[in-house]
């Protein structure tokens, strides 16, 4: 029900947020761009060989895992600056592409296992289609795969969320400005 509701609610606001969004392939990345897709891609492989071998149960864990904890509470956080406040449109069409195309791409791999709400949002998205019923399977894409990006990404959510330990167990309240010196 809650991962439900969460897919419900990412979706909702990236389509919200496609007022001028014309589908194209994205431009100049940035790097949380090129981490959101080397992760996506590394998580069709891991589901497809989930679904080659009959786990179904390790297929939907490594969806909700990377839909939940990456896509969600990652990928769609760091891109809000860039949908809401930027000046620069191609940075604001990048994020808008890239997060279209994995929403989609998730649509399509978590289909088998919730194909009611997959169907319901692939038929909002911004693609030409009949439905996620007869759309191809996605593969993994080579290019996509960025070791850089991810081990880089890691570093950056790491000292989040060792900046959200601290405060939270020196009770100051996430409104509250803090200096940090990272040595």
């Amino acid at each position: 029900k809650r991962f439900a509701n969460k897919i419900w609610n990412a979706s909702r606001f990236l389509l919200m947020n496609l007022d001028d969004f014309q589908p194209a392939s994205p431009t100049s990345l940035i790097l949380c761009d090129r981490w959101i897709r080397s992760r996506f891609n590394t998580t069709v492989q891991r589901v497809t060989t989930y679904f080659e071998v009959f786990r179904f149960s390790d297929a939907a864990h490594a969806l909700y895992e990377f839909v939940w904890h990456e896509f969600c509470d990652w990928y769609i956080e760091l891109i809000k600056q860039r949908l809401y406040y930027t000046d620069e449109p191609a940075a604001k069409h990048t994020a808008q592409a890239v997060a279209t195309e994995v929403l989609e791409g998730v649509m399509r791999l978590l289909h088998p296992i919730m194909p009611f709400i997959t169907e319901e949002i692939w038929q909002r998205l911004p693609y030409i289609g009949e439905s996620v019923v007869v759309a191809s399977w996605p593969e993994p894409t080579g290019a996509w795969m960025d070791a850089a990006a991810e081990d880089a990404m890691r570093t950056i959510m790491e000292v989040i969320d060792g900046i959200r330990s601290i405060r939270g167990e020196m009770n100051v309240p996430p409104s509250s400005e803090v200096e940090i010196l990272i040595q």
